[in-house]
């Protein structure tokens, strides 16, 4: 989670400098530039956020499949000895660690969702993200999987 604090460190940092030139701005339309600016750098620390937390998913995953396919019995390990983690798409991953239908789950699903929407859409198009309260769920969902 020690990558996740100082990514989060780095976005107030870069956050309140981009606030500043934001309030000293003369004009509106000034104003509007450095609003947006803000907006796409709260989408891009999110970003950072989210592969993390991917790469804590797929960490967890890879653990989990070997440990199973470790198994002695060749019934307690068939079909884990098929599971080619890398060839997974993430919710599959985060199926195999959390109850698919969960609370927790769906809230993994929906982080995911915006993190489609940045990387595949237009990023003006998903708009201001509340980066302190996802970086707190994200670390929450951390913390969840690793219980």
């Amino acid at each position: 989670m020690k990558s996740l604090r100082d990514i989060y460190s780095a976005y107030t940092e870069a956050d309140g400098n981009l606030e500043l030139k934001q309030r000293a701005a003369k004009s509106q339309l000034s104003q509007a530039r450095w609003e947006l600016l803000r907006s796409i750098n709260d989408q891009a620390f999110f970003m950072m956020l989210f592969a993390c937390f991917e790469g804590r998913i797929t960490d967890l995953c890879k653990r989990l499949v070997d440990s199973r396919s470790k198994a002695s019995a060749w019934r307690r390990r068939r079909a884990w000895d098929t599971i080619d983690v890398s060839r997974l798409h993430f919710m599959r991953k985060a199926a195999l660690l959390i109850e698919k239908g969960s609370a927790d789950y769906q809230r993994i699903d929906g982080l995911y969702d915006v993190r489609c929407d940045i990387a595949h859409e237009a990023p003006r198009k998903t708009g201001a993200i509340n980066l302190a309260a996802e970086y707190r769920e994200i670390c929450r969902l951390w913390r969840a999987l690793s219980a």
